[in-house]
Protein backbone atom coordinates (compact mmCIF):
# COMPACT_ATOMS: atom_id res chain seq x y z
CA UNK A 1 0.00 0.00 0.00
CA UNK A 2 1.08 3.19 -0.78
CA UNK A 3 1.04 6.35 1.66
CA UNK A 4 -1.49 8.31 -0.27
CA UNK A 5 -3.11 4.94 0.03
CA UNK A 6 -2.97 4.36 3.60
CA UNK A 7 -4.04 8.22 4.02
CA UNK A 8 -6.61 7.78 2.24
CA UNK A 9 -7.35 3.95 3.27
CA UNK A 10 -7.54 5.96 7.29
CA UNK A 11 -9.83 8.63 6.86
CA UNK A 12 -12.38 6.25 5.19
CA UNK A 13 -12.23 3.92 7.91
CA UNK A 14 -12.51 7.16 10.28
CA UNK A 15 -15.34 7.85 8.30
CA UNK A 16 -17.27 4.86 8.51
CA UNK A 17 -16.69 4.57 12.40
CA UNK A 18 -18.62 7.75 12.51
CA UNK A 19 -21.48 6.65 10.37
CA UNK A 20 -21.91 3.47 11.85
CA UNK A 21 -21.18 4.45 15.85
CA UNK A 22 -23.84 2.70 18.02
CA UNK A 23 -25.00 -0.13 14.90
CA UNK A 24 -21.57 -1.92 14.88
CA UNK A 25 -18.16 -1.74 15.86
CA UNK A 26 -15.21 -0.57 13.13
CA UNK A 27 -11.80 -1.03 13.37
CA UNK A 28 -8.66 0.10 11.06
CA UNK A 29 -6.13 -2.68 10.90
CA UNK A 30 -2.94 -2.91 8.55
CA UNK A 31 -1.45 -6.22 7.21
CA UNK A 32 2.09 -5.75 6.83
CA UNK A 33 4.21 -8.09 4.44
CA UNK A 34 6.84 -10.03 6.88
CA UNK A 35 9.57 -8.77 5.21
CA UNK A 36 8.03 -4.54 4.50
CA UNK A 37 11.18 -2.72 6.17
CA UNK A 38 8.70 0.49 5.99
CA UNK A 39 7.86 2.08 8.81
CA UNK A 40 4.29 2.13 9.67
CA UNK A 41 2.66 4.05 12.51
CA UNK A 42 0.85 1.80 14.71
CA UNK A 43 -0.51 4.24 17.01
CA UNK A 44 -2.99 4.40 14.05
CA UNK A 45 -4.23 1.41 13.73
CA UNK A 46 -6.35 -0.31 16.23
CA UNK A 47 -4.85 -3.50 14.94
CA UNK A 48 -1.30 -5.02 13.01
CA UNK A 49 -1.15 -8.45 10.44
CA UNK A 50 1.91 -9.90 9.99
CA UNK A 51 1.72 -12.15 7.30
CA UNK A 52 4.17 -13.83 4.74
CA UNK A 53 3.33 -14.21 0.93
CA UNK A 54 6.63 -13.92 -0.52
CA UNK A 55 10.30 -15.61 -0.29
CA UNK A 56 13.32 -13.71 -2.17
CA UNK A 57 15.61 -16.21 -3.37
CA UNK A 58 18.37 -16.04 -6.00
CA UNK A 59 17.85 -12.47 -6.32
CA UNK A 60 14.09 -12.73 -7.44
CA UNK A 61 10.64 -12.04 -5.50
CA UNK A 62 8.48 -15.01 -5.68
CA UNK A 63 4.82 -15.45 -4.45
CA UNK A 64 3.56 -18.55 -2.59
CA UNK A 65 -0.46 -17.49 -2.78
CA UNK A 66 -0.68 -16.19 -6.58
CA UNK A 67 -1.01 -19.41 -8.31
CA UNK A 68 0.48 -23.54 -8.53
CA UNK A 69 2.18 -22.47 -11.33
CA UNK A 70 4.35 -19.77 -9.29
CA UNK A 71 4.51 -21.55 -6.18
CA UNK A 72 6.20 -24.45 -8.90
CA UNK A 73 8.49 -21.40 -10.55
CA UNK A 74 9.57 -20.40 -6.64
CA UNK A 75 10.52 -24.40 -5.66
CA UNK A 76 12.56 -24.31 -9.02
CA UNK A 77 13.90 -21.48 -9.96
CA UNK A 78 14.74 -20.32 -6.39
CA UNK A 79 14.87 -23.61 -4.46
CA UNK A 80 16.80 -25.86 -7.56
CA UNK A 81 13.49 -28.05 -7.15
CA UNK A 82 13.60 -28.67 -3.28
CA UNK A 83 10.14 -27.82 -1.73
CA UNK A 84 11.43 -28.62 1.68
CA UNK A 85 13.91 -25.61 1.45
CA UNK A 86 11.20 -23.24 0.38
CA UNK A 87 8.98 -24.41 2.98
CA UNK A 88 12.11 -23.65 5.71
CA UNK A 89 12.53 -20.70 4.23
CA UNK A 90 9.37 -19.48 4.63
CA UNK A 91 8.60 -20.73 8.14
CA UNK A 92 11.78 -18.72 8.83
CA UNK A 93 10.82 -15.63 7.61
CA UNK A 94 7.47 -16.20 9.47
CA UNK A 95 8.98 -16.81 12.30
CA UNK A 96 11.55 -13.86 12.51
CA UNK A 97 9.14 -11.48 11.25
CA UNK A 98 6.83 -12.09 13.62
CA UNK A 99 9.26 -12.20 16.73
CA UNK A 100 10.63 -8.52 15.72
CA UNK A 101 7.19 -6.96 14.63
CA UNK A 102 5.48 -8.23 17.30
CA UNK A 103 1.53 -8.19 15.43
CA UNK A 104 -1.27 -8.31 17.20
CA UNK A 105 -1.69 -11.17 14.54
CA UNK A 106 0.12 -13.42 12.69
CA UNK A 107 -1.74 -14.00 9.58
CA UNK A 108 -2.70 -17.60 7.72
CA UNK A 109 0.53 -19.20 8.67
CA UNK A 110 0.98 -21.95 6.57
CA UNK A 111 0.26 -20.29 3.49
CA UNK A 112 2.59 -21.97 1.68
CA UNK A 113 -0.19 -24.92 1.62
CA UNK A 114 -2.70 -23.16 -0.45
CA UNK A 115 -1.93 -25.11 -3.32
CA UNK A 116 -0.88 -28.32 -2.08
CA UNK A 117 -4.14 -30.52 -2.52
CA UNK A 118 -2.84 -34.09 -2.23
CA UNK A 119 0.20 -33.08 -1.14
CA UNK A 120 1.05 -32.10 -4.85
CA UNK A 121 4.03 -30.20 -3.93
CA UNK A 122 5.07 -31.40 -0.94
CA UNK A 123 3.94 -33.81 1.31
CA UNK A 124 2.78 -32.33 4.84
CA UNK A 125 3.20 -35.09 7.06
CA UNK A 126 6.68 -35.21 6.33
CA UNK A 127 8.85 -34.75 8.89
CA UNK A 128 11.14 -32.09 6.88
CA UNK A 129 8.33 -30.38 6.70
CA UNK A 130 6.56 -30.67 10.02
CA UNK A 131 10.06 -30.45 12.09
CA UNK A 132 10.60 -26.70 10.57
CA UNK A 133 7.03 -25.74 10.44
CA UNK A 134 6.45 -26.49 14.17
CA UNK A 135 9.34 -25.30 15.11
CA UNK A 136 8.60 -21.83 13.49
CA UNK A 137 5.26 -21.78 15.47
CA UNK A 138 7.10 -22.44 18.89
CA UNK A 139 9.37 -19.16 17.97
CA UNK A 140 6.55 -17.45 16.27
CA UNK A 141 4.25 -17.77 19.31
CA UNK A 142 6.78 -16.37 21.63
CA UNK A 143 6.03 -12.78 19.51
CA UNK A 144 2.70 -12.73 21.65
CA UNK A 145 0.52 -12.79 18.36
CA UNK A 146 -2.76 -14.27 18.06
CA UNK A 147 -2.83 -16.84 15.50
CA UNK A 148 -5.32 -16.47 12.96
CA UNK A 149 -7.49 -19.60 11.72
CA UNK A 150 -8.40 -18.48 8.37
CA UNK A 151 -11.49 -19.69 5.87
CA UNK A 152 -10.35 -17.39 3.02
CA UNK A 153 -8.99 -20.08 1.13
CA UNK A 154 -12.15 -22.34 0.81
CA UNK A 155 -14.66 -19.31 -0.26
CA UNK A 156 -11.73 -18.51 -3.28
CA UNK A 157 -12.71 -22.28 -4.80
CA UNK A 158 -9.91 -24.38 -2.89
CA UNK A 159 -11.45 -27.33 -1.18
CA UNK A 160 -10.49 -28.09 2.59
CA UNK A 161 -8.10 -25.56 2.78
CA UNK A 162 -8.21 -23.53 6.20
CA UNK A 163 -5.07 -22.18 8.09
CA UNK A 164 -3.33 -23.17 9.93
CA UNK A 165 -3.23 -27.06 9.33
CA UNK A 166 -5.12 -28.96 12.07
CA UNK A 167 -1.80 -30.31 13.47
CA UNK A 168 -0.38 -27.52 13.84
CA UNK A 169 -3.38 -26.10 15.59
CA UNK A 170 -3.55 -29.07 17.76
CA UNK A 171 0.58 -28.01 18.57
CA UNK A 172 -0.74 -24.57 18.88
CA UNK A 173 -2.67 -24.99 21.69
CA UNK A 174 0.18 -27.34 23.27
CA UNK A 175 2.14 -24.31 23.54
CA UNK A 176 -0.56 -21.99 24.86
CA UNK A 177 -1.19 -19.93 21.50
CA UNK A 178 -4.18 -17.72 20.89
CA UNK A 179 -6.44 -17.83 18.09
CA UNK A 180 -8.77 -15.56 16.24
CA UNK A 181 -11.64 -16.50 13.73
CA UNK A 182 -10.94 -14.99 10.63
CA UNK A 183 -12.41 -15.21 6.94
CA UNK A 184 -9.77 -12.98 5.23
CA UNK A 185 -13.04 -11.99 2.94
CA UNK A 186 -12.29 -9.78 0.41
CA UNK A 187 -15.83 -9.36 -0.85
CA UNK A 188 -19.40 -8.92 1.21
CA UNK A 189 -20.36 -12.01 0.55
CA UNK A 190 -17.71 -14.52 2.18
CA UNK A 191 -17.20 -11.70 5.24
CA UNK A 192 -19.12 -14.67 7.88
CA UNK A 193 -17.69 -17.78 5.48
CA UNK A 194 -16.54 -21.22 7.70
CA UNK A 195 -17.48 -19.67 11.09
CA UNK A 196 -18.86 -22.86 11.57
CA UNK A 197 -15.99 -25.26 10.20
CA UNK A 198 -13.52 -23.36 11.87
CA UNK A 199 -15.44 -23.42 15.12
CA UNK A 200 -14.98 -26.88 15.39
CA UNK A 201 -11.56 -27.52 13.94
CA UNK A 202 -10.64 -25.28 16.89
CA UNK A 203 -13.00 -27.49 19.61
CA UNK A 204 -11.47 -30.86 17.88
CA UNK A 205 -7.67 -29.08 18.41
CA UNK A 206 -8.49 -28.74 21.74
CA UNK A 207 -9.24 -24.82 22.08
CA UNK A 208 -12.25 -23.53 24.13
CA UNK A 209 -11.53 -19.54 23.54
CA UNK A 210 -11.24 -17.60 20.50
CA UNK A 211 -9.96 -13.77 20.79
CA UNK A 212 -11.98 -11.11 20.03
CA UNK A 213 -10.94 -7.48 19.30
CA UNK A 214 -13.39 -4.85 21.28
CA UNK A 215 -13.03 -1.36 22.71
CA UNK A 216 -11.36 -2.60 25.61
CA UNK A 217 -9.04 -4.26 23.36
CA UNK A 218 -8.69 -8.40 23.12
CA UNK A 219 -10.81 -10.24 24.99
CA UNK A 220 -11.10 -14.51 25.28
CA UNK A 221 -14.45 -15.54 24.17
CA UNK A 222 -16.02 -19.22 24.89
CA UNK A 223 -16.34 -20.96 21.16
Amino acid sequence: MSRDAEVSYLKEITAEKARYQGQMHIYAGIELEGQDTRKFDRSLYDYCINSVHYIQANGKWFAVDESAQALQRCIDEGFAGDPYAMAEEFFRISAQTACQRKPDMIGHFDLLTKFNAQNCFFDENDLRYLSVAIEALHEANKSGGIFEINSGAISRGIKGRIYPSQLLLEELHKIGGRVVISTDTHSVESINFGFDAMKERLLAAGFRETMCLTDQGWQERPL
